[in-house]
């Protein structure tokens, strides 16, 4: 998994393996969605996880 900073103008970037556990801290389902700016096909889970690390995804 590659992290990436949406905002972040820095190339400087490392791929990263993250734990398999995280605290949940919002999640929804999307039904409709674009699938050309995401790659995937509704309906998929969206969420905002935060690992033991520390990080957030």
């Amino acid at each position: 998994m590659i992290l990436w900073l949406r905002y972040c103008s820095s190339q400087d970037v490392e791929e990263v393996t993250p734990s398999n556990r995280g605290k949940v801290w919002s999640y929804t389902v999307v039904y409709e969605g674009y699938r050309s700016l995401v790659g995937l096909t509704p309906p998929y889970a969206a969420a905002f996880i935060e690992l033991p690390e520390g990080a957030y995804v």
